[in-house]
């Protein structure tokens, strides 16, 4: 990704669970290929992708040299659905909230953060994942502490 601008938009696919290296080299191998071939309205996208933590796919298109159009943005969804259910990982669960324990990755049901919270499971600074991030340039806010992350304003503590 390091070719494509800050601007880029990005969309973030969480996995259910730690990806193994045969999922990573397979995964890499179809999203190389989808990101070469990915088109607007016939015209070629400046698109990439990262596998970030073992459990993320980050899906970038730098919109500075064509734009992704609806059709094109539905084709990325279609094709992550497909690759997920070969990897044998679900792509879309999205009320899971990740976050780093011990330099590995758990998650916690949306509805389960209130209650982690109250029980000291997680605090203020544990370190979440902002999944709903939009540029390149924000992916240096990837991962922050829960206190600054938007979690926050939604559970009752």
């Amino acid at each position: 990704m390091k070719e494509l601008s800050e601007d880029s938009k990005v969309w973030v696919y969480q996995s259910d669970k730690d990806f193994t290296s045969n999922q990573i080299s397979v995964m890499e191998s179809k999203l190389n290929a989808f990101c070469v071939d990915w088109t607007a309205h016939d015209k070629a996208l400046k698109a990439d992708f990262e596998i970030l933590y073992n459990r993320f796919i980050i899906l970038a298109v730098d919109e500075g040299y064509n734009s992704a159009s609806g059709c094109s943005i539905d084709k990325s969804v279609n094709f992550m659905k497909t690759l997920g259910a070969e990897i044998n990982c679900n792509l879309f669960e999205r009320m899971e909230m990740a976050f780093l324990e011990n330099d590995s990755v758990k998650s916690i049901h949306f509805n389960k953060l209130s209650e982690a919270l109250s029980s000291n499971k997680v605090n203020e600074e544990s370190l979440f994942f902002d999944t709903l991030i939009k540029t390149k340039a924000q992916l240096k806010d990837f991962l922050i502490p829960l206190k600054q992350h938007w979690l926050m304003q939604r559970v009752k503590v």
